[in-house]
């Protein structure tokens, strides 16, 4: 009897042990829903890359990350031609979805500073002179040569010795390129102010303007990109047939489209 009375306790103790060893075995995972959370962003406008806590998660906004453990985590949003956002605590919480929301900021893709001599001859309009301008790649060209088709504007007097900047395509050499001006209405030299211009229209700019150093002028061209343009200097003299030449500088926004200057 006492016998078979230990066997039975034997047996309940190697089933009670193998219980407690299974409940305490550390190689079983828990379920990662409940331990991670997720963050789903959206961006004005979309398709911003993702990155969390440094790495790229391969996805662009609108989208969700998934798998990360709750506490706080950095993130970075990028897309081209608009500023980095980076959100340096962002808050998981176990099984729940963290939304983020955010308005990118444009950002100007600017060309440093050009400087360029445009040359002209008193009194005329002297198409062999490098008096046209390509203002997105800064070469001068004659507006009667064989890179005419590049110019957006060109530098000329006219029969009264009044000098201007006028559009290319009012060259008489049958060049398409029209180009427009618009005078701020605060006048300033300083290139680098960072006002933007105002949005291209029929009504509001010109296709050609005075050589006039007290302000710089907002440039529009055919192709759509957006430019601030100043005039520095002018040399000649006034009499019929003399050279007289301009020397201008200015910034381009390669982003068509864009009137912001802010780099």
């Amino acid at each position: 009897m006492r016998k078979r009375i230990f066997s039975i306790l034997t047996a309940l103790t190697i089933l009670l042990s193998g219980l407690w060893f299974t409940s305490c075995d550390s190689s079983v995972d828990p379920d990662p829903k409940y331990t991670t959370g997720s963050i789903y962003v959206t961006t004005t406008p979309p398709g911003a890359r993702i990155w969390v806590d440094g790495v790229d998660k391969g996805k662009v906004s609108p989208d969700s990350v998934a798998g990360l453990i709750s506490g706080t985590h950095n993130m970075n949003l990028a897309l081209a031609h608009y500023a980095p956002v980076y959100f340096s605590s962002v808050s998981i919480a176990v099984g729940t979805v963290t939304k983020i929301d955010t308005i990118l900021t444009r950002k100007a893709t600017l060309s440093d500073s050009l400087t360029q001599t445009l040359y002209g001859t008193y009194g005329t309009v002297d198409s062999l002179q490098s008096n046209g301008l390509d203002l997105y790649s800064g070469d001068t060209v004659s507006i009667n040569g064989a890179n005419k088709n590049k110019a957006d504007l060109f530098f000329f007097s006219d029969t009264n010795g009044v000098f201007k900047l006028v559009s290319a395509d009012q060259s008489g050499t049958g060049i398409t390129n029209a180009t427009h001006f618009y005078k701020p209405k605060t006048l300033s030299t300083n290139l680098a102010d960072s006002v933007s211009s105002p949005y291209f229209t029929t009504t509001d700019w010109v296709s050609s303007i005075p050589i006039d150093t007290s302000t710089y002028y907002f440039v529009y061209n055919a192709a759509g990109y957006y430019s601030k343009l100043l005039i520095v200097s002018q040399a000649g003299t006034n009499k019929a047939g003399d050279p007289a030449a301009i020397k201008i500088i200015w910034i381009c926004n390669s982003v068509v489209g864009d009137v912001t200057f802010i780099k």
